[in-house]
Order: C-alpha cells, then structure tokens, then sequence
C-alpha cells in the first residue's frame, strides 16, 4: 500500500486538518503524534485492518532527534502486506508483530529518503485571506454526516470488487520508476474499474505529482547528478574546473551554497561510477582532468526519470 507524504514548507498548511478529514474517512484511523516504536507495531498488530496517520513526523525524523531508526523500520517493513518485525516478548519469547497497514505521514519538509521512496508526496500551501473557506467542525452534522455516507459507500463499492482488484494488471505509465509503479499500481486499479475519465486523470495526475516531487528532491548527489545532465548536453568533453563552474551558474542550485570544488564534484559522482579522467584538450590547455559525456550515460538512465511533456504523460523521447 502506498504512503501519503502530506508536507509543506512551513506551519498552518493545513496537515493537521488533511489529518483530521481522513481520520474520518479511513478504516478504522488512529492519530498519533511521536508515538515510540513500540506502540506503533502494537498499536498495528492488536487492531483489525487499521489505518495509521502520523503527526508531526519532522518532531520523530530531524537533525535534532536523529534518525529513529526502529521507527524508521517499523514504516519503512509495513509497507507491503506481510511485514513484520520480531520482538522479544517477556525477556523470553519471540513474536512477530505485524506492521502492514496504510499510512499517512504529516510534517514540515522533507521524510527520511526511505520512507519517502514509499510514499506519494502531497505538498500543501498556506491559504491565501483572499481564499474563503468553511471552518472545519467533525462534531457538526454537515461534516460527520457526508463522512459516514463516504466511508458506507466506499465500502459497497468495494466489497464485491476486492476480487477484481487483486486479479488486476494496470497499464503504468513508463517515465515513472518501479518503486513509483509499486506506488500507484494499487490506485490505477481503482481508477480503471472506476471508468470514465478516471484511468487518464489518475494517470496524468501521478505523472505530474511525481514529477514535481523530483523538482524538490533534496538529495545532493542526486541533485549533482541531474544538473550535470543539463550543464554538460550531449557529447563533448568537458574539463572538472569547466563543469564546476556551470553548475555554479545554475541560478536555483545549491552549488555556491556548498562551495563546489572540483575535487567535491568527484566525491558526490563516485558513487555513480562517474570519475574525472585525463582528458587532452585543444592547446593552450593541453591535458587537465574532466569528463566525458559517455561516462555519465550509464547512471542517467539509471537514477534520473525520462523526460516528460505535461500534454502526453506516459511518452518517452
């Protein structure tokens, strides 16, 4: 089952409020803000097909907390029907704890790159004084009512279409990844037997999410890998000192910020299998260390996505 990463930048974006909607909304939904690991694989394993929804996720995932591996794990093993995670019980006996559940995760910026690879990242703004909208109040009738209504519903309609779903193979988009199509595989499922206009909206729909969410990917090597793609173009060498250079002169980049060297440009693409080589350019330069166009060709189409166009979401160039 897929995550929702309900984020934004700063407070009073409404994660909370998202919250409170689907905790009217979901199968048997509990809240819970910086719960310990402990009450989460219980919590999990003691209730029948529940739902968690976590709070203030940057309170348990931030420089000042540290990583909270266990929880981490916890999230991170739930993910896919069967996880569980082993645990002493009575200082003697061993028991699996069952930690498969859907999740919604709420904070301010970014999860752990982990949790986040499992999740569909749902970013929210700040309203604006010149949006009107109700105050949101569970205890009145015009808000539990409909509520109720959804969830009876969503229930009928799923009942006698569990079947179907389980035996079903959706079309997914090519551009996105396969963690992204273990994602939203389930999701295209339901839109497809919905019919209609859904099967296209939700396609284009996950397309557009996903590509966004790689535009405010904090990760640098990532990041570094990308920009080199747009600084370098096809073909070519290019001296270290050069490429440094271009990607300094990416107006939105980190690269001044990080006080890009050469040599740290050669430590965030190790792990890419990118390496500076002696290279011989025209004189005067002669020979200086750079790179090679084809030496990155490997790791694009590995870790950066297909280009996309907004007007036809699943076509590749």
């Amino acid at each position: 089952t897929p995550y929702l990463n309900i984020y934004s930048v700063l407070m009073q974006c409404g994660k909370s409020r998202l919250l409170a909607i689907l905790n009217l909304l979901a199968h048997n939904a509990g809240t819970m803000i910086t719960p310990s690991e402990a009450v989460v694989y219980r919590w999990i394993d003691g209730m029948p097909n529940p739902t968690l929804l976590l709070d203030e996720v940057d309170a348990i995932w931030s420089t000042n907390t540290g990583d909270n591996e266990a929880l981490r794990a916890i999230v991170n093993a739930g993910y896919e029907r069967g996880g569980q995670v082993p645990r002493c019980v009575n200082f003697t006996e061993l028991q699996f704890f069952n930690v498969y559940c859907p999740k919604a995760l709420a904070g301010i910026g970014q999860l752990p790159d982990t949790v986040a690879d499992r999740s569909i990242p749902i970013k929210l703004k700040r309203k604006k004084a010149s949006e009107p909208c109700e105050r949101f109040r569970k205890r009145l009738p015009g808000v539990s009512d409909p509520a109720a209504d959804i969830c009876s519903r969503a229930e009928a309609w799923a009942s006698p279409n569990i079947a179907v779903l389980r035996e079903s193979w959706p079309e997914l988009p090519e551009c996105l990844s396969d963690r992204q199509h273990d994602c939203i595989e389930p999701l295209l499922a339901i839109a497809d037997l919905a019919g209609g206009s859904w099967p296209a909206t939700a396609r284009e729909a996950f397309v557009r999410i996903f590509a966004g969410a790689r535009s405010a990917d904090d990760s640098l090597r990532l990041r570094c890998l990308s920009d080199c793609r747009d600084a370098l173009g096809p073909g070519g060498d290019v001296q270290s000192s050069t490429l440094v250079a271009r990607l300094q002169a990416i107006e939105d980049g980190p690269w001044q910020e990080q006080i890009l060297t050469p040599n740290k440009l050669a430590w965030l693409l190790r792990d890419f299998d990118v390496k500076p080589l002696p290279l011989r350019f025209p004189d005067p330069i002669g020979q200086k260390r750079g790179y090679r166009w084809a030496e990155f060709e490997d790791a694009f189409s590995r870790y950066l996505p297909t280009p996309t166009t907004p007007n036809n979401p699943t076509a590749t160039p």
